[in-house]
């Protein structure tokens, strides 16, 4: 399932990371003000559950292609071609967010405006914080490419991320596993902290074949985790009578089981689809615009709230997913003009 040397299944699995973070932050933008023992809290909090997937998956497609050993990569290529465009993304899109937010805010020019912009610039809009920590696996690829260079190595680093990166911070978070905290904090063991763990772990799975027994685990736990993301969530914040994102946190266990059972589903599942060229071209060409979309898409979140079009406008069972298109679809349509202004292009990845 290819089409013009581009993986069509990833392409799909893209697109869907994409729109499964608009629909995470449609639902999330009623989310943290509904009561939670309300009906429509509880459909946010579904849509919002299921979709946890996103950002990881994200970031196992670029570790996907990126940590290929056999993709020659110099530390110039690197920083030319990668690097330097997500810091060309930031400064503008951080730009275009802080100043149109602080004219809306302020309406008026002024000294509190420039410093608010200034700052609301160098922090970032929310959704931005992306592009800061992508940077920063962008930085030590060099690195990890040499982990996949070798299968037992990174199956080696892939569980020391599920240990050390994932399942003991988890753990700490208890008040039961609290104490053991000083004790992983003496060892200063970074190196397989944070989301790297993803990078290889998407490349691991894209070129790697599994164990069916490990593969029916995977997707056990995927649909565990989805649940447990959903269920939890729900228990917790209605117990603490306020929304509780614990179990929402993308390096936690349940929203990595999820994450990777998907990932490994659209390789063994989607892939074996037989779709027509024309199709696979222009999904193809739909991915491209993914991270274009993702970039400009909180403009239409903030426009559609401004006109009074909520996720509580009506019932957010239908609400949610309708938003989510037609915040979507602007965006792509967005993103399809930018990339005809030569000077723009450049800025949308």
């Amino acid at each position: 399932m290819s089409s013009n040397n581009r993986i069509v299944y990833v392409d799909l699995l893209r697109l869907l990371a994409c729109f499964s973070v608009i629909v995470l932050h449609t639902a999330a933008s009623s989310w943290y003000t509904t009561p939670v023992n309300s009906f429509e809290w509880q459909i946010l909090n579904l849509y919002d559950g299921l979709v946890r997937f996103c950002v990881p998956v994200f970031v196992m497609i670029s570790g996907a292609f990126l940590l290929n050993p056999e993709k020659q990569m110099t530390l110039g290529f690197l920083f030319h071609k990668y690097i330097s465009r997500i810091v060309l993304a930031f400064v503008f899109w951080s730009a275009i967010y802080s100043i149109s937010l602080n004219i809306m805010k302020f309406r008026s020019f002024s000294a509190e405006f420039l410093v608010s912009v200034l700052k609301d610039f160098l922090i970032g809009h929310y959704h931005l914080w992306f592009l800061f920590m992508i940077f920063g696996l962008y930085l030590v690829s060099p690195f990890l490419k040499k982990i996949t260079e070798e299968r037992r190595l990174s199956e080696y680093y892939i569980f020391l991320f599920l240990i050390f990166g994932l399942l003991i911070p988890f753990l700490q978070k208890s008040s039961l596993f609290s104490v053991t905290a000083v004790l992983t904090e003496r060892m200063h063991f970074h190196f397989v902290l944070g989301f790297s763990g993803y990078f290889v772990i998407g490349f691991f799975l894209l070129t790697h074949s599994i164990a069916t027994w490990l593969k029916v685990l995977i997707y056990i736990a995927g649909v565990t985790g989805t649940l447990a993301t959903i269920i939890f969530t729900s228990l917790i914040s209605i117990a603490g009578n306020t929304p509780n994102e614990f179990f929402y946190s993308y390096l936690s266990p349940n929203v990595a089981a999820s994450s990777i059972a998907i990932f490994l589903f659209f390789k063994e599942k989607v892939s074996r689809i037989t779709l027509p060229v024309r199709l696979s071209k222009s999904i193809s060409k739909l991915s491209l615009c993914a991270f274009g979309i993702y970039l400009v898409h909180d403009f239409y979140n903030i426009a559609l709230k401004a006109v009074g079009l909520t996720t509580l406008s009506f019932n957010p069972l239908f609400s949610v997913p309708i938003i989510s298109i037609i915040v979507f679809l602007l965006s792509l349509a967005t993103i399809l003009l930018l990339k005809r202004i030569p000077l723009l292009r450049r800025f949308i990845m």
